[in-house]
């Protein structure tokens, strides 16, 4: 029998996996993060993926992870931005276990680590019949803005 996620246990997974305490969010749990923007302008996107709308139920959770993270990442390279930040919202169907959780969560350290960005908060909750995942990312520009 597979073992069913606990929200605790996704956020504190999420927390120490993906957060970089240096930067920090007021306290993973809150909800809420500090950004100093004093250095410029930022680039900000967000896009959302629907269980059985933008990616199969059956792909390997690391894969869809890869998904959620490359088309922010597509979104801010458009732009000229690299990404500094992002925050992660997940609502997660029953169907969804520890084993789906820890894949999806190794799928992202794996793309933190190759684009050099960082967790800073987000929210997790428990979902419907589909699971629903969404990240908002925070870019820094890499090129000067348009008038």
């Amino acid at each position: 029998m597979r073992k069913r996620y606990s929200e605790s246990s996704v956020i504190e997974k999420l927390e120490n996996k993906l957060s970089n305490p240096k930067v920090g969010p007021y306290g993973f749990r809150d909800d809420v993060a500090y950004i100093d923007f004093s250095k410029g302008g930022h680039v900000i996107t967000t896009d959302t993926m629907v269980e059985n709308i933008h990616y199969l139920k059956n792909l390997p959770p690391a894969d869809i992870a890869h998904r959620l993270v490359a088309c922010n990442l597509s979104d801010l390279a458009s732009k000229g931005a690299k990404p500094v930040y992002y925050f992660l919202n997940l609502s997660l169907s029953p169907a969804v276990d520890d084993e789906w959780v820890d894949g999806f969560i190794n799928g992202l350290q794996k793309m933190q680590k190759k684009y050099a960005f960082t967790l800073m908060g987000g929210d997790t909750v428990s979902g419907g019949k589909t699971t629903t995942l969404s990240a908002t990312f925070i870019g820094q520009p890499l090129i000067n803005p348009p008038p």
